[in-house]
């Protein structure tokens, strides 16, 4: 989108994990959410797709099959774990979404390519994709900032959508998704 200067500040927080990698997350202690959960209502668009209890499946060999929930607060903390199948391509998340999968900005992760694209930006030598992993998500005004798996980060500012959906996709892939959170954040108290 069209940079807005000295409007916005992001915080990483840097840890080393038990192998003695480096990795950056979110700091929690600056996590503005609600500690209440709205309840979740999952619909299926396509076939393949199962909403189960707090579980999704999402088995789309050869297709697309998205699962949407609708009627998401404008500001949102979302945090997710994924369980690729093997043999899975390409699974994510289209958020600000409206429509029947018509519109919304795509969290692609690539598991060949070991790339996470948020939009039109991307990070490239992501470990891990094909293993159960953690994904988080602010989205707060118009700012899209990603946390995969508390080793790498991306950040989009995308201004120009602003729909209520989220979906979760596979395409040509079978993923679980389980420990689903969406919280509403928490406006500023003047």
């Amino acid at each position: 989108g069209k940079p807005q200067w000295g409007g916005h500040l992001l915080f990483r927080e840097l840890v080393q994990h038990e192998d003695g990698t480096l990795g950056s997350k979110f700091v929690p202690e600056m996590l503005a959410v609600d500690q209440r959960q709205p309840p979740l209502a999952w619909a299926e668009v396509g076939t393949g797709g199962i909403n189960q209890a707090d579980q999704l499946h999402l088995r789309a060999w050869q297709s697309l099959q998205a699962l949407p929930v609708t009627n998401l607060p404008p500001n949102f903390y979302l945090r997710m774990r994924l369980h690729p199948q093997p043999g899975s391509v390409r699974f994510g998340l289209r958020l600000r979404g409206s429509g029947n999968f018509a519109s919304g900005y795509d969290l692609t992760i690539h598991i060949p390519e070991r790339m996470v694209r948020l939009h039109n930006e991307a990070i490239y030598a992501v470990n891990g994709l094909d293993q159960p992993f953690t994904l988080e998500a602010v989205v707060k005004d118009d700012i899209i900032d990603v946390c995969i798996d508390q080793r790498r980060c991306i950040v989009n500012r995308c201004p120009e959508l602003q729909g209520d959906r989220l979906f979760v996709f596979a395409h040509n892939a079978e993923v679980y998704v389980d420990e689903i959170e969406i919280r509403p954040w928490k406006t500023a108290v003047g």
